[in-house]
């Protein structure tokens, strides 16, 4: 009896189950089976846009690309333009100031040459005292060299007249001479100038030692070469240590 309701009891169990899994499971898995076919196709769907959309991006990111190319391109070859532009504005400026110089130089000359032409010399005459004029010239700087020369040595002899005289007078150096410190020995306190003979430098001459329109020092020449002379240091006269490149005057 007891297995007989066992059985019964089983059998209605399974009907049972077999009712809900038919009425009730199986529309909701059918309809969850029509839900994944959906989702399936729209995720088929969504990737295919997104195959899409990254081929547009990567389509429009090579075009942005490009055209950021030839906008530089288009760039390099303006400023390259007004370059050139600006070269040949300049290059056509210096013409143009060339043409008129030449062209006022090509109308002097003719101005000159009708003027000469005018004189009724022949050019022949004019080249003879040119020739004559700078022949002159040159022995006017002879002249003036000796000059320079013998009046130099007019002032040294003159200088050494004053001491067998035994006079204690000025010795005179030329107007407006000047050098500079070149060298200086504080330990015996003399300086080098770099002046000399050429220069109009006599031995024994004074000449005050300047700093930016300050007064150094003032010194005696002691010895005198064509171009150098050394010369000591008056000690009542010295005001401020000298320098190398100090300027010395007369």
């Amino acid at each position: 009896m007891l297995l007989r309701i066992s059985l019964i009891i089983a059998i209605l169990a399974g009907a049972a189950t077999f009712y809900v899994a038919h009425f009730q499971v199986g529309p909701k898995i059918e309809g969850l089976n029509t839900q994944v076919a959906d989702l399936t196709t729209q995720n088929t769907t969504l990737q295919s846009e997104t195959s899409a959309a990254k081929a547009a991006q990567k389509k429009a990111t090579e075009e942005m690309e490009a055209a950021v190319a030839s906008y530089n391109t288009a760039t390099n070859e303006l400023s390259q333009a007004r370059q050139l532009a600006t070269q040949q504005e300049t290059r056509a400026n210096r013409l143009d100031t060339d043409l008129r110089r030449v062209t006022e130089e090509r109308n002097e000359s003719q101005r000159e040459l009708a003027q000469w032409r005018a004189t009724g010399v022949p050019i022949e005459q004019i080249a003879r005292q040119r020739d004559d004029i700078r022949n002159l010239q040159q022995e006017r700087d002879v002249l003036r060299g000796e000059l320079t020369v013998a009046t130099r040595e007019n002032r040294r002899i003159a200088n050494e007249l004053q001491k067998y005289k035994g006079t204690d007078a000025e010795v005179e150096l030329p107007t407006g001479l000047k050098g500079k410190v070149v060298a200086v020995d504080p330990k015996y306190n003399f300086v080098v100038l770099d002046i000399g003979e050429q220069q109009g430098v006599l031995r024994d001459g004074k000449m005050i030692i300047n700093r930016d329109g300050k007064l150094i020092a003032k010194v005696r020449i002691t010895q005198v070469r064509p171009n150098q002379s050394v010369a000591n240091v008056i000690p009542e006269w010295q005001r401020d240590e000298i320098m190398e490149g100090d300027q010395v005057l007369y």
